[in-house]
């Protein structure tokens, strides 16, 4: 759905099958002060692919506060002992810039279908 989306293949993906997916996502999504790697993997797509308003209030927070001291973020934040890992922190780091673009508009792609 992404690239279909960026390469601006409309239609690529029959709308069930997208309705589905953000369905899917939707439900992986919660503010229970425990962040995981799914979790932020879900919110990230979520809100790339513009459906934001699916993300719980204070979802953001939860982000900022789960963060390491090291400047990273672990698979799990419920656990106190893990370290951080490169999947998350990549993650988090695409979360915070799509949920705070400093243009207010994501670059235009040329579509390649």
């Amino acid at each position: 759905m992404i690239e279909a989306r960026d390469l601006g293949c409309k239609g690529f993906v029959p709308s069930d099958v997208e309705e589905a997916a953000i369905d899917g996502m939707k439900k992986l999504v919660a503010t229970d002060g425990r962040l995981t790697d799914v979790e932020l993997e879900a919110a990230t797509f979520l809100l790339y692919l513009g459906h934001d308003e699916h993300l719980p209030g204070g979802f953001t927070e939860e982000v900022l506060a789960a963060q390491r001291p090291a400047g990273g973020w672990a698979l799990d934040s419920g656990g106190t002992q893990e370290p951080s890992s490169w999947h998350p922190t990549a993650l988090a780091a695409w979360y915070l810039m799509e949920s705070r673009p400093s243009t207010g508009s994501r670059p235009t792609m040329v579509p390649r279908c």
